[in-house]
């Protein structure tokens, strides 16, 4: 009975593999991104641009994208 899990699992996976094997770098404009649940309360974007825009200096700490 697990075997057959695993083959049904990995069969329902592979065009995902299939995907990941082939994506590399910090590209990810071919990526399709949609919320697993709905978003915050606040507008994040509209906080940092506020922030910014009165700060003198800023910092960029693991935000991403290298």
């Amino acid at each position: 009975m697990d075997e057959m899990r695993r083959r049904r699992a990995l069969a329902e996976l592979s065009p995902h593999i299939e995907r990941a094997r082939q994506f590399s770098g910090w590209e990810f404009s071919a990526l399709r991104v949609r919320p697993l649940a709905p978003g915050p309360p606040w507008d994040y974007a509209a906080i940092a641009r506020e922030r910014a825009a009165q700060a003198e200096r800023a910092l960029d700490l693991g935000t991403g994208g290298g």
